[in-house]
């Protein structure tokens, strides 16, 4: 269900992921710069570092207990990646500008 036909396909969509989450990524990081006055723009930035640290911490955890989970098989977890992102985008699309 959650494969890639060949380890071509396989790279192929990391490289499109990774392409799109650094465009993501850099858009997250101008939001504050345009909406907040320049005092709360440092605090900004460091809750969004804090947030991102935290996700690179807590997301190997549970990714290792859902292969463990489902013995060894990794599509509980591509489908955990694939809801976070759906929650992303969702997150992402609700925000308002001024």
């Amino acid at each position: 269900m959650l494969r890639a036909d060949s380890v071509a396909a396989g790279f192929s969509l990391l490289t499109i992921v990774t392409v799109l989450m650094s465009i993501a990524s850099a858009t997250v990081y101008m939001m504050p710069m345009q909406w907040m006055s320049a005092h709360e723009v440092g605090t900004a930035t460091g809750v969004i570092i804090f947030g991102q640290q935290l996700a690179g911490v807590v997301a190997p955890v549970i990714m290792g207990y859902l292969i463990s989970l489902f013995h060894g098989s990794y599509d509980a977890v591509f489908g955990f990646v694939i809801l976070v992102i759906l929650f992303g985008a969702g997150t992402a699309l609700s925000i308002k500008g001024k």
